[in-house]
């Protein structure tokens, strides 16, 4: 039986979207953003092998799902529409400001809460858990959902969490308009884990008419209490960062070319442990980032990937003022280990807590990631039938402990020599090469382990060991 992954995605934006008004059931239109992001989820989503794709039948979501599915490389993938995906009927209140049923509450002839839940497991069940009990189709499945914003929502919050889906820590912020959930469904289909929820960092990277886009905060489907409206304040101040390290970039697009050698950099630190807490660059982390970029400015890339942490984010905008055309893969499968209760605080011992991550499934997501993402790709298997004598490159950005423990399992599983690691930890922004022997990624070595000579003349003691591989000092920087 299969372990299935959901790629649950909110339609593009619509004029009502923009507007406030709520849509619920009726059919609405996506407008020119909302093409624009339908069009980019088709880009980022290409790299994905999808094998099911279906859509709730309102036009929105379906105009959204078939953007996506013009993009698969294989261009077989059928589209089914399921009015089970559609979105909550609610009533009297269709057509109209949401600020009405912030006021007044959900009308008395819309779908109740409980009924929507009911219907979302519905078809879960039907769909979803069915592939997972099935003993004929290979592992792992990978399947396109593409829904609503109360859908979703509920679904995932209400639906999965009573099924006990880990990850439930994930439920934070609103569910924009093309955002992506990713949810890993285990092999029989009796649970399984939330991996990404609400997911937007692909929106990050877009531009229209010169500016970077935003996406719409004011939505009548999403903000439905003070909650919300909390994360909706938190977002203008997260947006307001991210804009003014994006301003000077060039808008890339997602292509999936990989390549035989693979250089892995780091985001820069910031002094506590993070794991997967959502945390932005200092002023040193800048500074940082910008001589990453001027180092690797003369390199020739095929393509990017950066993990969809905002502090990895920051850290590649730097490159892509340096590389304008390098063509960029925002994953979720390079996020951070999560550290749980230990995130956020100062790191005192090697002990971590029973809520964290287990080390063996963090490194069976970084192994998955390398493998599926990286290696598998049709195109990454042509650069070695290829059989060029040039050096191809690509460039990952990520974290210190992904990294180390990525390079350790390369090493006892994978058959690399990781000789040039030794027993050093790696530093932030430190320059890792990885070479990759064969289209299996069965034998390689690493070339080069966390080079740092771009930071040399800083003045300030700035290359540190990051706490979340357990070392409790700072090192200053060797000429």
């Amino acid at each position: 039986m299969p372990v299935v992954n959901v790629y649950v995605v909110r339609h593009g934006e619509t004029v009502e979207n923009a507007n406030g008004i709520i849509q619920g059931q009726l059919d609405t239109q996506l407008n020119e953003l909302g093409r624009m992001q339908a069009g980019r989820l088709g880009d980022v989503l290409s790299g994905v092998r999808l094998h099911y794709a279906f859509t709730s039948d309102l036009s929105r979501a379906r105009d959204t799902a078939q953007a996506i599915v013009d993009e698969q490389p294989e261009g077989d993938l059928q589209l089914v529409p399921d009015p089970g995906l559609r979105e909550r009927y609610l009533g009297d209140m269709e057509g109209k400001h949401g600020s009405l049923m912030r006021r007044g509450g959900v009308p008395a002839n819309a779908e109740s809460g409980p009924a929507l839940v009911a219907r979302c497991l519905a078809w879960w069940d039907s769909t979803i858990v069915a592939i997972a009990r099935s003993e004929d189709i290979p592992s792992p499945v990978n399947v396109l959902a593409v829904s609503h914003g109360a859908w979703i929502g509920t679904m995932i919050r209400s639906g999965l969490a009573s099924r006990n889906y880990r990850g439930r820590d994930k439920f934070g912020g609103p569910l924009f308009n093309s955002s992506v959930s990713l949810v890993r469904v285990d092999e029989g289909g009796r649970t399984g884990e939330i991996v990404t929820y609400g997911d937007i960092s692909h929106l990050l990277l877009v531009k229209k008419d010169g500016r970077w886009v935003k996406p719409d905060a004011n939505n009548a489907d999403v903000l439905s209490n003070e909650d919300d409206e909390e994360r909706r304040a938190g977002f203008e101040v997260y947006w307001t960062d991210i804009e003014h390290i994006l301003s000077d970039a060039s808008p890339p697009y997602q292509l999936p070319i990989h390549s035989r050698h693979i250089m892995v950099v780091l985001n820069v630190y910031l002094g506590i442990v993070q794991g997967q807490l959502e945390t932005t660059l200092n002023a040193t982390g800048r500074e940082q980032a910008r001589r990453l970029a001027l180092a690797l400015k003369d390199v020739e890339f095929l393509h990017a990937f950066v993990s969809n942490h905002t502090r990895a984010i920051e850290t590649a905008a730097a490159v892509m003022k340096e590389l304008p055309t390098l063509k960029w893969t925002v994953h979720p499968g390079l996020r951070e280990r999560f550290f749980g209760d230990l995130q956020g605080k100062k790191r005192t011992n090697g002990i971590y807590p029973p809520s964290a991550e287990p080390l063996d499934k963090f490194v069976e997501r970084a192994l998955q990631w390398w493998d599926q993402e990286l290696l598998g790709h049709d195109i990454v298997q042509h650069q070695f039938d290829a059989k060029r004598d040039e050096t191809r490159n690509v460039l990952v950005i990520g974290h210190s402990a992904y990294l180390n423990n990525l390079i350790r399992a390369l090493g006892s599983q994978r058959g690399f020599d990781i000789t040039a690691a030794g027993k050093v930890k790696s530093i932030n922004t430190g320059i890792t090469i990885l070479e990759v022997g064969d289209r299996h990624g069965t034998r390689g070595k690493i070339v080069q382990f966390s080079d740092v000579r771009h930071l040399q003349e800083m003045e300030e003691e700035v290359v540190k060991v990051n706490v979340e591989d357990g070392d409790k000092k700072a090192r200053r920087m060797e000429g």
